[in-house]
């Protein structure tokens, strides 16, 4: 099942992490890589840059401080859009002091749920997103998946019928419940189209409790 791609996502990029999925926030503005200053950097924010980028679902996000330094000024919701990233710039030489680090998922994302955590369940296969088929798709494997996406314990897990032309695959994870992502489970070979219960994998887990903007992880904000 395809979603909303961005259509400037070669315009923004995160740099210094593991993937193209995770690091420092920088945005591309008249053709030279900028580092951003946004106001209210939350969840949501983070979430539209992982789209944006083609990722999972967004794991962290942390706002840091560091010596002042020349950025571009960004309007939040306009990132959480999909806005031309031109329409997000409020001021092309704003003095920060701070930077924002993101940590997406590399190949796991839960979209049109309540929060980060609750959702239809996607998984990347072949550099595309699609759906899971709720059969065979147990408790152990939602343990996986809260746990991969950084949120608590599962609260909800169910299967919801899908639109014409949205077939999820059908794979069997077999994950033992202490795996750290879901596809470091062991799992069968993928089967195209044959969804039997036509239902695809919705879940839902805990909301983490998180401080964010500290100096530490022990110091900062509820987020």
């Amino acid at each position: 099942m395809s979603f909303c791609i961005f259509p400037d996502s070669d315009d923004v990029r995160l740099v210094g992490g593991a993937s193209h999925c995770e690091g420092e926030l920088q945005v591309k503005h008249l053709n030279r890589w900028r580092e951003v200053y946004i106001e209210d950097f939350l969840l949501l924010t983070a979430a539209g840059v992982c789209q944006r980028l083609h990722c999972g679902s967004a794991i962290s996000h942390e706002r840091k401080d560091r010596s002042s330094h020349s950025a571009v000024k960004l309007d939040a919701d306009c990132l959480q859009s999909s806005s031309s990233l031109s329409l997000c710039v409020r001021d092309e030489d704003f003095s920060s002091d701070r930077y924002y680090s993101i940590i997406c998922s590399d190949s796991v994302r839960l979209l049109h749920g309540s929060s980060q955590c609750s959702g239809s369940l996607e998984v990347k296969m072949n550099q595309s997103w699609t759906l899971v088929c709720e059969e065979d798709f147990d408790l152990k494997d939602v343990e996986v998946v809260c746990r991969e996406l950084g949120c608590g314990d599962p609260s909800f897990l169910q299967g919801t019928f899908y639109g014409e032309g949205f077939a999820p695959v059908r794979q069997m994870f077999q994950c033992e419940g202490h795996e750290s992502a879901l596809m470091d489970c062991p799992r069968s070979s993928v089967i195209q189209n044959n969804c039997t219960s036509f239902k695809a994998v919705v879940l839902s887990c805990l909301e983490p409790l998180r401080l964010t903007g500290g100096s530490e992880a022990c110091a900062g904000h509820w987020s």
